[in-house]
């Protein structure tokens, strides 16, 4: 694919696609959960948005003319990057209620050790 003259990879285009979303800074807006984002235009008149849509199959899709063109662009970027970091903190907190579970366990193994350490002292 062709920018200016110059060939891309369709990496190299998303790559390019998200550090646009850095550069500029862009944000999601949520309005329908984990299905539909909107993200501020960079290109439009003030205060357009394009809505960026999650689909079943996990497709990203957004309504600008540069997603239309070359199927990338720093909207959808912008909310896979979120996409990303939202799923990157429910695997955290599963790890930390999986360490809560392992201390709990561990806890009351202790304690009914210590039962039975008492028990054998008594008699």
């Amino acid at each position: 694919m062709a920018i200016n003259g110059t060939k891309y990879t369709y990496e190299e285009l998303v790559q390019r696609a998200r550090e646009r979303a850095t550069e500029e800074n862009l944000h999601s807006f949520q309005v329908e959960r984990r299905r539909l984002y909107l993200v501020k235009s960079r290109k439009l008149k003030p205060g357009t948005y394009h809505m960026v849509r999650v689909h079943r199959s996990g497709q990203v899709t957004c309504d600008c003319p540069g997603w239309e063109r070359w199927s990338v662009c720093a909207h959808q970027q912008t909310v896979m990057k979120r996409l990303e970091r939202e799923s990157a903190r429910r695997q955290w907190l599963r790890e930390q209620y999986q360490q809560i579970e392992i201390l709990e366990q561990e806890s009351q193994t202790g304690e009914s050790q210590q039962e039975q350490v008492e028990e054998l002292e008594a008699a």
